[in-house]
């Protein structure tokens, strides 16, 4: 959260006419699985004096110890509110789920978990962009066990290279701990509900009035239209209300999304946890039935589903046994037309029943420009999988707008007993022969002889 955003807190507090309440903001770097009440920032009862600095009026008055406390936790894991707390917090209770500005969030008695994202300008290796440096030394050669990087730089690897700053903000995950004390006054927890109804994040983001993808800081930075330049701000508009302004996908007529900067950020951060999500489940579903989800059939296209396909749920999600998430949005973009510019694709699988064709590419799975939603492949050659996700902001480790981010996995047994040549299984190889011999059965022999 910006500096900003503590301000208006703080001020809404204020504004309301309670001055016997004290807001402690406490930040911290680190999770180490305890809750951030605000028991820890409390202030103890005092009397203030008429003649003291500082008194708001002129009779003694008792500042009561309730307070509410905020908390900063890093989310380099990208996890859900709800994964977070259960991976993190010690003493769990029975978390509810809950909004927050269009965030995802979970509340667990007086505390308040949100997920939220900010968008900040890392440095990246120049020939390895997947490491974040803070210098050229990071760069060049070093063990991956080096902890000189703050434990939520998770570097995956070590290259050669320059760290230059990247020229696209990247979104940065953060879970926001929000709490107040125990037995609180009533006034204590009507301020609480209030500061989560007004809690707003991302305020610093704008975009242009029409050109919505485009990000401006004053209005001379968009673009001019036939009826005057457009105006730089928070607001979208919803995508067929398009007369409706919004800023999130609340503000939106039922079934519809906002179009804003700020509300892309706040989809893209559910598409990044769902990533995680579903990798997890899809690895266990791996251990235990020894290779991933195969669709051999109730799905249009064989081991192939799309989030708006009816084997989404009926399909995928019950072979694993689990519900998969839907992308936010959950839109294909213009199917295909025939050559009398008539449409034969179904608008919202972009599936042909009768040519039993889809309105994209088969293999590797791609889907039709413009879509929003998820799409999973599996390939049984080497049991492995792509899931992905289509990102809105252009914020996700830098890529353009509407580019798909993947979790993959490759997982097959190797089988090489009793064989000295051939494929090992996961298309690697047992071994070679040498010169004048082949590969015939898993065994070498002299170039001619045959193996019955």
């Amino acid at each position: 959260m910006t500096y900003k955003s503590f301000i208006i807190i703080f001020v809404l507090i204020f504004s309301l006419g309670v001055f016997k309440f004290s807001f402690a903001q406490t930040l911290d770097t680190q999770a180490n699985g305890t809750q951030a009440t605000a028991q820890d920032t409390a202030a103890k009862d005092q009397t203030v004096n008429k003649d003291s600095p500082g008194s708001p009026s002129g009779n003694n008055q008792v500042v009561s110890r309730d307070a509410i406390g905020l908390r900063l936790v890093p989310n380099p894991e990208h996890l859900a509110p709800i994964e977070w707390y259960y991976k993190n917090i010690k003493v769990k209770g029975s978390p509810q789920s809950l909004l927050v500005d269009g965030y995802e969030a979970v509340r667990d008695g007086r505390t308040v978990y949100v997920s939220a994202s900010k968008t900040v300008t890392v440095n990246r290796c120049s020939d390895n962009p997947s490491i974040i440096c803070q210098n050229n030394t990071q760069c060049t050669s070093g063990s991956i066990e080096d902890t000189s990087l703050p434990k939520h730089f998770m570097a995956t690897a070590w290259a050669a290279g320059q760290c230059v700053t990247s020229t696209i903000p990247e979104l940065y995950t953060n879970i926001y701990v929000i709490s107040y004390n125990q037995s609180p006054e009533t006034s204590t927890t009507d301020i609480f509900g209030q500061l989560l109804q007004y809690w707003k994040f991302n305020i610093d983001v704008k975009n242009c009035s029409r050109t919505v993808t485009q990000t401006c800081v004053e209005n001379v930075d968009c673009p001019k239209a036939e009826n005057g330049p457009e105006v730089c701000g928070s607001t979208g508009y919803c995508n067929k209300t398009i007369e409706s302004t919004c800023v999130i996908d609340s503000d939106c007529p039922q079934g519809e999304y906002c179009n804003s900067k700020k509300s892309t950020i706040i989809r893209d951060t559910k598409r990044l946890a769902d990533l995680v999500n579903v990798k997890a489940k899809l690895e266990s579903y791996n251990k235990i039935i020894n290779r991933y989800p195969r669709l051999d059939t109730g799905t249009y296209l064989t081991n192939r589903t799309i989030s708006t396909w009816p084997s989404w749920a009926a399909t995928f999600s019950s072979t694993i046994g689990s519900a998969i998430p839907n992308d936010p949005v959950n839109k294909l973009g213009q199917c295909k037309l025939d050559s009398g510019d008539n449409a034969r694709f179904d608008v919202t699988s972009c599936w042909d029943e009768n040519a039993k064709e889809f309105s994209g590419t088969a293999d590797p799975l791609t889907l039709p420009a413009n879509s929003r939603a998820y799409y999973y492949q599996y390939k049984p050659v080497d049991n492995s999988y792509k899931f992905c996700a289509i990102f809105e902001s252009g914020y996700v480790h830098g890529k353009a707008p509407l580019t798909p981010v993947c979790q993959t996995g490759r997982s097959c047994n190797v089988s090489c007993a009793n064989k000295h040549c051939g494929d090992n299984g996961c298309g690697g190889s047992c071994g070679s022969c040498a010169n004048g011999q082949i590969c015939q059965n898993f065994q070498c022999r002299a170039d001619g002889t045959i193996q019955n």
